[in-house]
């Protein structure tokens, strides 16, 4: 059910994205179209070390119900919107559901799965994510097609009520939890950071610059290419990732989760690179499914990392750390190409430095030490398994 809920879940908040831009244009705010992703990104960012704390302090549940809550609400509120800057003040407040709602799933999944598979348990998740993510965006796009702005943003509130929902009937896996008050949201300078998993820290970093860039210019190229529904290379980015997620994940419980993230990120990098040089529809469309498929190798891989170097006592600061990572590198990955969209209309540099960014967080990974071999695998799944 936590699947399912989570394939909801990301199914109303990313089927606005494709459309969003557009929108903002409609209602005067061209200049600014290219930030409401930062802005989505700067809110969870915010909202991550409170989650975080929440999580390990009244539950993993309640988290989970509060970010699907916030997701319901942010579709009325885009339907009511009627300036550009309402609407990108409702993106920012939309924001508080991915700082939500995935730090709680993590959370949950990581109480669930025993350490010999503790990969393929995060690549079933966030294949459960991107299953949502998929539906989400090409789902947004013919409702636009068909019926305008407004029912897209009705059907994002309804399918977030609906993930609340879902969530609801889970039991609670989180122990020495307490009713909320408003003094469990006391935090201090430790809470932003868990100093164990600075490894996942920089290179989720780096695969979300990318993906950042990607959800704020992909719009813009397709209609260079005179793509219709420009929710298509959404849907074929997250389609793509979830071929690679439970096998590579399954791959990283074996080999180590440094191995499998050394090959993805060094493929990602050149891939985006590549994208810089496609001028045809189908060599844009099968470069951004080969994207999605190196996210989806690096993406349960680095939460199952998070999980091997977490202390149990700190685990939803450690996924906390980790997600600041994430919307921090979607935040400076948006604002980027945003940067760009007003200085050129040449979109290309976009993708050169967002090449160079996650190189370096490959040359990082090469770097860094081997976390475990097979044959520690083999230790650890007759421990499990006992």
């Amino acid at each position: 059910m936590m699947c399912l809920g989570s394939v909801v879940f990301c199914a109303s908040f990313q089927m606005v994205i494709p459309n969003m831009p557009d929108y903002i244009e409609s209602l005067g705010g061209g200049r600014f179209k290219g930030y409401h992703i930062s802005l989505f990104a700067l809110m969870a960012l915010i909202s991550r070390p409170f989650s975080g704390i929440l999580t390990d302090r009244i539950g993993r549940i309640p988290v989970l119900m509060f970010g699907a809550g916030i997701s319901f609400a942010a579709g009325l509120g885009y339907l009511f919107a009627f300036s550009y800057w309402m609407v990108l003040f409702i993106r920012f407040l939309h924001g508080m559901s991915t700082g939500f709602t995935p730090t709680g799933a993590t959370a949950y999944t990581g109480d669930l799965a025993p350490s010999s598979r503790r990969g393929i348990a995060m690549g079933i998740v966030g294949m459960s994510n991107n299953l949502g993510m998929a539906i989400g965006p090409i789902l947004g796009g013919y409702i636009f097609n068909q019926w305008g702005y407004d029912w897209i943003w009705i059907v994002s509130s309804a399918i977030g009520i609906l993930a609340l929902l879902i969530f609801k009937t889970l039991p609670e896996t989180a122990e020495n939890t307490h009713r909320f008050k408003m003094s469990s949201l006391k935090i201090k300078l430790k809470d932003f950071y868990e100093p164990k998993v600075y490894g996942p820290f920089i290179v989720v970093f780096a695969a979300s610059f990318a993906f950042g860039a990607f959800l704020t210019i992909a719009s813009e190229h397709s209609k260079l290419l005179s793509i219709k529904n420009l929710g298509v290379a959404f849907t074929i980015m997250t389609v793509s990732s979830i071929f690679t997620r439970l096998y590579v994940a399954h791959l990283s419980d074996i080999y180590g989760r440094v191995w499998v993230l050394r090959i993805s990120l060094t493929l990602l990098a050149l891939t985006i690179y590549l994208t810089s040089l496609v001028t045809e529809t189908w060599q844009y469309l099968t470069i951004v499914g080969i994207w999605g498929l190196c996210q989806g190798a690096g993406s349960p891989t680095l939460f199952a990392w998070t999980t091997d170097k977490a202390d149990e006592k700190y685990m939803g600061r450690a996924y906390a750390t980790v997600f600041i990572g994430l919307e921090t590198g979607i935040i400076l990955g948006g604002a980027l190409t945003g940067i760009c969209q007003n200085l050129t209309p040449n979109i290309m540099p976009v993708y050169w430095f967002t090449s160079i960014v996650v190189a370096a967080s490959a040359v990082f990974v090469w770097l860094t030490k081997i976390d475990f071999s097979k044959k520690d695998y083999k230790s650890r799944k007759a421990l499990d398994n006992a």
